[in-house]
C-alpha cells in the first residue's frame, strides 16, 4: 500500500474514531460534547488558516549582512544560504588572509554578491578594519538587526564544559542588555539558542571529550 493510501486509511480511522467518541458524550455528558465538539472545530479551523495564509519570506534584495565565524560551522552554511537568497553577505572569516579553507570555498561556491572579510573578533584592530571594510558597502536606511547564536548551554549547566556554558550565560545577558540599548534606534537584538551540535561543529572533540570523562566521576552525554 503507497504511503498516501496509509495517510488516507489512517485519517479515516481517525475521524471514525473521533465520531464515535463525540457520538457516546452527546449521549452521557451533553456539555462535555459541545466542549468537545468546539475544541476539536476551533483546531481544524487553525490548521486550515495556517495551511492557507500566504507564506512570508525575507527578500534579500537591497539588504546586506555581516556574519563572523565563517570559516566553519553554521556560520559558514548560513552565509552560503543567505547569498542564494539574494543577500549581500560580508562573510568574517578568522583566516580569510591566510587562505582559510572556508573562505576559499565561499568564494568559489557563493555569488559576487558574497565577499570574505578578515576578523578575529579577540582583536581590537582587526574589528576596526572589519567596521571600515563593511560600512560604505552597507544599504543606507536601514535599522538593522543584531542576532546572536547562544546556547542551550547558557540556560542550563553542562557538566564538563562550563567555561563554555559560562560564555553562553554571558551571550544571554550581554543580548538582553544591548536588546534595551539599541531600542531607541530600532535596531532588534535576537537569541538563537541552538540545542547539542558538539559532534557535528567539533566544539567538543571525541577525543578530548573521552579525557575529561576519563578524568571525571561525571559521565554526561553530549
Amino acid at each position: 500500500m503507497r504511503p498516501l493510501h496509509l495517510f488516507y486509511c489512517a485519517s479515516l480511522l481517525g475521524l471514525t474514531i473521533i465520531s464515535g467518541l463525540l457520538l457516546l458524550l452527546y449521549h452521557c455528558a451533553p456539555v462535555l460534547y459541545y466542549l468537545c465538539t468546539g475544541i476539536l472545530l476551533g483546531s481544524v479551523g487553525y490548521c486550515v488558516v495556517l495551511y492557507l495564509a500566504p507564506k512570508s519570506r525575507v527578500s534579500g534584495n537591497g539588504k546586506a549582512v555581516f556574519i563572523t565565524g565563517c570559516d566553519s560551522g553554521f556560520g559558514f552554511g548560513l552565509a552560503k544560504r543567505l547569498d542564494s537568497l539574494g543577500f549581500t553577505v560580508f562573510a568574517g572569516c578568522l583566516l580569510a588572509d591566510s587562505g582559510g579553507e572556508g573562505s576559499k570555498k565561499l568564494r568559489a561556491e557563493c555569488s559576487s554578491r558574497l565577499s570574505t572579510v578578515q576578523i578575529d573578533v579577540t582583536d581590537d584592530g582587526q574589528v576596526q578594519a572589519a567596521v571600515r571594510q563593511v560600512k560604505d558597502r552597507l544599504p543606507t536606511g536601514s535599522k538593522g538587526r543584531v542576532v546572536n547564536i547562544s546556547s542551550v548551554g547558557g540556560l542550563h549547566a553542562v557538566p564538563m564544559a562550563s567555561a563554555y556554558s559560562m560564555t553562553k550565560a554571558a551571550m544571554e545577558f550581554f543580548s538582553d542588555a544591548l536588546r534595551h540599548e539599541m531600542h531607541k534606534w530600532g535596531v532588534q537584538v535576537v537569541i538563537v539558542e541552538p540545542g547539542s551540535f558538539a559532534r557535528a561543529t567539533d566544539i567538543i572533540l571525541p577525543a578530548v571529550y573521552k579525557k575529561l570523562v576519563e578524568a571525571s566521576s561525571l559521565h554526561y552525554v553530549l
